[in-house]
């Protein structure tokens, strides 16, 4: 009522992420067509997804990102997907009747094709010991297939129509099925003989069935917009559902069997409550498209739906458990590096996977890299942008095609720390954990002719000179050491600040300064020719994890496990400002190439976009000041709290992982808490009554 009188106005926009109180909990984006069915696997970890797009992917529930890369069969649209309860396999319905079986413990997995359909398969189901998978398809027919020797048990017949679904019971010993004829077929389990005449109730095609997991109840969804409960060993009904509006295309119980999941072409998710007299229907929430299919997690926590809308939903499924938060994103991203005209930016963490994310848009640009079996420590991009190369605990570093995201050759062998490419793009460099700096020939991959360069201790940084004619390493015993690359040979006495170790250095884009950051939470500006140190820039209060140098040499930015970015001068050492906003320890920060922004990367599974400009704190009563005091702020208790330990703005627990605001943009992941003033400025303390616009006052 009032806010059209008012100015300097606090807003929060909120994107992949339903307004506070809403049970969306992410958005999964990644298919190109319609999302047609999704399937958790037996421990809930991993969620399986087909689409029309011909791709099966494999989300990890943990981080909400693709876990390896899609399944392509060549086979058209996917219009089934099933986790074999072992979890060791995945299986497809294809648009040309073929079932592919894949094999998802092997890298890359494995494909076994099942033919014997002679149309669309809708449908495929494993048996709970995950020997007999049955399929429905187009073709009127329910085919049992042996998956130990990949054989055709045999042919179900007996339905008129399309099969839309089929499904075992939980103990095996039932299959039943649904179609476009109205009716469901009951079938042994094993050898697929009817058990009993078909039932019939609908009065529509029947497009989805599930069985409560004691096997006593069938549910059915219908065209004619209803749910009917059955009495499985007689077939009586029990009772009707009503409340979507359209067809019912999906159909779950939970595991403890007090509710039943439902989708369809009403765009909406509902859970019913079926263990009372009078069946209590709730929306979950809503698609912009047909729901195509939603499945409860193993423990009734979230609910996935799949839809034509091309995304998957993750839903808080409504259990009044507040001390549940599903891990996603979870990643803690511990190195960055950016490409050098700053379209894309690469991350990669413990979860041993490298990902290439656009800068511009925040979409991933192809699915992660897939190789390393440990954690990665370290990613560079060569300066042509064709490659990438990735350190891992694994003790190999890895060279990727930058478009196709494709590995080049065979790992590198090495334990190696930190890996950084020279600037001519000719030599890759990295630092060993065994007290040596390797340098490759980037073209032939093979180690260089130059003499071994050894250290001190293990060392954790390297860097290349602008000009590529010096190669810096710092090591664990605190020295920074300066060789020539031609030769290998020392170009100066190793230079040692009061720290333990050197975690991090960076030269300025002239080569005439060096920064070091470690332990002592302190950064160190030397002079590379005389070996002087400059000035040492403290305030942190946690040890440094990354330096780097803006490309115009005019800014030092530092990241710290205390959680801040902070940003200095390097003529004169001073404190510029304190970046806060990540909710962990920072991994790593590097500068886009015109300077404009700091990129940081953390351990609160974020990485951050800084507008460098907007960083800066304006005088007190300039016209930015007052937006641009809502951005550096930090959360205590739920407050954003001001420079005088003001209380500014309080923000719902649901939205503190993800909020951004003018001074900075969140990257990675699909959910958005932007908190803006308008350009009227934020008026607060003895000055809140500034608010009202000139005009509000004589009314």
């Amino acid at each position: 009522m009032f806010s059209p009188l008012c100015q300097g106005l606090v807003s929060v926009e909120v994107t992949g992420l339903e307004r506070h109180g809403g049970r969306l909990v992410t958005t999964l984006i990644g298919h190109a067509d319609w999302v047609n069915s999704v399937s958790y696997s037996t421990s809930g970890r991993l969620l399986a997804s087909g689409s029309s797009d011909g791709t099966v992917r494999i989300w990890d529930m943990w981080t909400g990102q693709e876990s390896m890369s899609p399944l392509r069969s060549g086979d058209g649209a996917v219009y089934s997907v099933a986790f074999a309860p072992n979890g060791e396999s995945i299986a497809s319905g294809t648009d040309t009747g073929v079932v592919c079986v894949w094999g998802i413990r092997a890298s890359p997995a494995t494909e076994q094709r099942l033919t014997g359909h002679t149309s669309t398969v809708w449908s495929v189901a494993f048996s709970p010991d995950s020997i007999v998978l049955a399929s429905g398809s187009k073709d009127h027919t329910v085919c049992l297939w042996n998956l130990e020797t990949g054989q055709q048990i045999t042919i179900l017949r007996g339905h008129t129509d399309e099969i839309n679904e089929v499904v075992f019971s939980a103990d095996g010993n039932l299959l039943a099925s649904a179609s476009d004829d109205q009716t469901i077929w009951m079938w042994r389990g094993r050898t697929g003989e009817p058990v009993c005449e078909p039932r019939r109730g609908h009065n529509g095609g029947i497009f989805s069935i599930a069985f409560s997991p004691d096997g006593a109840t069938l549910a059915s969804g219908s065209q004619d917009e209803s749910i009917i409960l059955w009495e499985v060993r007689t077939g009586a009904k029990i009772s009707t559902l009503r409340g979507h509006t359209l067809v019912i295309r999906t159909l779950q119980f939970s595991s403890d069997g007090r509710s039943l999941v439902s989708g369809g072409d009403d765009f909406t998710v509902r859970r019913w409550a079926i263990q009372q007299d009078q069946p209590a229907c709730a929306v979950v929430g809503r698609h912009s498209g047909y729901v195509q299919s939603a499945k409860l997690s193993p423990d009734n926590l979230w609910i996935a739906s799949a839809s034509a809308d091309h995304s998957i939903r993750i839903w808080n499924a409504g259990n009044d458990r507040s001390d549940v938060h599903l891990p996603i994103p979870g990643v803690e991203v511990q190195s960055l590096a950016i490409s050098s005209d700053g379209e894309f930016i690469l991350s990669a963490g413990e979860d041993k996977l490298v990902r290439i994310w656009d800068a511009a848009t925040g979409e991933q640009r192809t699915t992660p890299l897939i190789g390393h079996t440990q954690g990665v420590s370290s990613v560079a991009i060569s300066p042509d942008k064709l490659l990438i190369a990735s350190a891992s605990d694994d003790r190999t570093v890895r060279l990727w095609n930058t478009v196709t995201g494709e590995p080049i050759g065979v790992p590198l062998q090495g334990w190696v720390s930190s890996v950084v490419f020279s600037s001519d793009g000719r030599w890759l460099a990295g630092g060993s954990h065994d007290r040596t700096v390797r340098v490759w020939d980037v073209l032939t991959r093979q180690v260089s002719n130059i003499d071994a360069i050894v250290c001190n201790s293990n060392l954790l940084a390297v860097a290349f000179s602008p000009d590529g004619r010096v190669l810096a390493a710092g090591d664990e015993s605190g020295f920074l050491h300066l060789w020539q690359v031609a030769t290998g040979q020392p170009a100066r006495e190793p230079l040692r600040a009061d720290t333990y170790e050197v975690i991090s250095i960076a030269f300025s884009p002239t080569g005439e300064q060096i920064v070091s950051g470690g332990r002592d939470k302190a950064a160190h500006i030397w002079n590379t020719s005389t070996g002087n140190q400059l000035f040492i820039l403290e305030g942190h209060l946690g040890r440094l994890s990354s330096v780097a140098y803006s490309c115009d040499g005019l800014l030092i930015g530092t990241g710290s496990f205390d959680g801040t970015v902070r940003l200095w001068n390097p003529t004169t050492g001073s404190h510029i400002s304190t970046l806060y906003g990540h909710g962990n320890w920072v991994g790593s920060v590097a500068f886009t190439p015109n300077s404009q922004s700091i990129v940081s990367c953390s351990g609160d599974d974020t990485i951050r976009i800084w507008d460098v400009d907007a960083s800066r704190l304006p005088p007190s009563g300039s016209s930015s000041y007052a937006v641009a005091i809502l951005a550096p702020t930090r959360l205590d208790g739920g407050w954003r709290i001001g420079h005088s330990k003001e209380l500014l703005l309080w923000v719902p627990p649901d939205y503190r992982n993800f909020l951004q605001t003018p001074h900075y943009r969140i990257l990675t992941g699909q959910i958005r808490v932007i908190v803006d003033v308008d350009k009227g400025g934020l008026h607060s303390g003895k000055a809140w009554t500034e608010c009202w616009r000139t005009y509000a006052a004589s009314l």
